[in-house]
């Protein structure tokens, strides 16, 4: 069985179309286990936006790669354009 994260966003107050943080092709896992596999995601700046998905679909793992508690196997996280992983931590903050 196939398990999707679902993405919505409420249009509130709207900044602008970019997004600042983006995900391009992630594969993120635990060991040999891949949860996240091929995401690519921009959630819309401004907005609020849902990760909505079955249990075990990796909600929570992606969160983890956001918070850099977990690293992508594969992939890119981006951050107004510099690579996530170069960011030092006051940067991120």
């Amino acid at each position: 069985m196939v398990r999707r994260i679902f993405f919505g966003c409420w249009h509130g107050s709207r900044v602008d179309d970019m997004s600042i943080l983006q995900a391009h092709q992630l594969d993120i896992g635990y060991g040999a286990t891949r949860i996240v596999q091929g995401l690519s995601f921009a959630p819309p700046t401004g907005r609020v936006t849902a990760l909505i998905g079955p249990n075990g679909c990796g909600k929570s793992t992606l969160l983890k790669a956001f918070a850099r508690i977990l690293k992508p196997t594969q992939g890119e996280l981006t951050l107004d354009g510099h690579a996530y992983a170069s960011l030092s931590a006051r940067q991120l903050a």
